[in-house]
């Protein structure tokens, strides 16, 4: 959060990670619920996508208060082989009223707009990196496509 007389940083980072193991729907849960109340607290918004075992995050706010969340997820032994598909400066944010949304994607039907058909699918890490701008543009038209 700014205090008085500093210049806002906002930024929005984009990855994504490999669950170290399929999470159960509880799991998830408590995940998310964590998030949603860590978010709130620091005043970052974002998106969650979770398919395969695989996640994309969108994370946006604070330069410092990004950055270190996505340090605790890169030491969170639930997540591994992190990659940034995208980082940036930004003026105003995509999720703004999104402490965390939130899809599973195994639940999404294959006819979905948003639907891109390597999630649903062991993907190498590599993979996602190759395909980064498709990944990215899932994020968003999942944001333009639901309410939360």
């Amino acid at each position: 959060m700014n205090t008085p007389g500093t210049a806002s940083k906002l930024i929005r980072l984009v990855y994504v990670s490999k669950a170290s193991r399929e999470m159960q729907k509880a799991e998830l849960r408590a995940l998310l619920d964590q998030s949603r109340k860590n978010n709130r607290e620091r005043h970052l918004t974002g998106m969650l996508l979770y398919a395969s075992g695989s996640f994309i995050q969108a994370l946006e706010g604070e330069e410092r208060d990004v950055l270190e969340v996505y340090e605790a997820v890169q030491a969170d032994p639930r997540n591994i082989g992190n990659i940034v598909l995208d980082q940036r400066r930004i003026t105003d944010r995509l999720f703004r009223d999104w402490s965390m949304g939130y899809r599973d994607l195994s639940e999404t039907p294959p006819t979905s707009d948003a639907y891109s058909d390597f999630l649903n699918r062991e993907v190498p890490m590599s993979e996602f990196a190759e395909r980064r701008n498709e990944v990215i543009e899932l994020l968003y038209s999942f944001k333009q496509h639901n309410q939360r």
